[in-house]
């Protein structure tokens, strides 16, 4: 009998010593999906517009197949390994700010009660250009603010866009800075992520964004995001106009 409750007692801690180190060796992985522009109808030359149809069905899969949106900081907190992370989780950001997100992409993320983040330029809000057959609309302030009060966070992508990655130390300093002051000036809340204009990145520029208290940046690229990725080049998965709902799902558990 005696040996018999040895038994059970050793089987018990190696159990529980296995699942410690099964827990231990769970890899945090997490799908950081980068959209730009969701149209009801689509210019197919152009490889960041998707149509709202092929939205629709993403953002169901992902409603239907019990994925966690996240915010910024729930992500950041999971990759630095100061959270758990949930069984499914997703981090959806959209680039530009374009009115089309208002008008297409905002009710359907509202609809299912989705966290997402809208990085803007800020000199270009409330602004337009293009040819007449595709004219780019920036979202104005009051439309910003509408969808900044509504699980949408309003993030930094510079004061303006281009390719701004080998400017000085301070023509980057007043770049940010400023686009965050627009920002915080918006939301009334901490602007703390920065996505790189085009994806590019520099050390100079890396030391900009610490040196203004930036948490996390985020390229274009790379896969799953880790908790062993760089938080100043974290990767994101492009979601592009040659996707459908198999790519879609793909991407999302691979990262490629």
């Amino acid at each position: 009998m005696k040996k018999f409750i040895i038994s059970i007692i050793t089987i018990a801690i190696f159990m529980s010593t296995f699942g410690l180190n099964a827990q231990a060796a769970t890899s945090v992985k997490v799908p950081v999906l980068m959209y730009h522009r969701i149209e009801t109808n689509t210019n197919t030359s152009d490889t960041w517009q998707i149509s709202l149809t092929e939205f629709k069905q993403e953002m169901e899969y992902l409603k239907n197949n019990g994925y966690t949106t996240l915010t910024n900081d729930q992500f950041y907190n999971i990759v630095t390994k100061k959270a758990s992370m949930p069984a499914k989780p997703v981090l959806l950001t959209f680039d530009g700010a374009t009115i089309d997100f208002y008008n297409n992409a905002y009710p359907i993320l509202r609809q299912y009660g989705f966290n997402a983040t809208e990085y803007v330029v800020t000199d270009q809000i409330g602004t337009s250009w293009g040819s007449s057959s595709d004219i780019i609309r920036i979202m104005n302030e009051n439309q910003l603010k509408t969808v900044g009060n509504n699980k949408i966070e309003l993030e930094n992508h510079s004061t303006t866009h281009g390719h701004i990655a080998n400017l000085s130390t301070a023509e980057l300093t007043k770049r940010v800075g400023g686009a965050i002051a627009k920002l915080e000036g918006l939301t009334n809340k901490p602007v703390k992520y920065f996505a790189y204009p085009f994806g590019e990145s520099s050390n100079n520029f890396v030391n900009v964004l610490k040196s203004l208290n930036v948490k996390v940046a985020f390229k274009v690229g790379g896969g799953m995001a880790t908790d062993s990725s760089d938080l100043m080049n974290m990767p994101r998965i492009a979601i592009v106009n040659t996707d459908n709902i198999t790519t879609f799902t793909r991407k999302l558990i691979t990262g490629n």
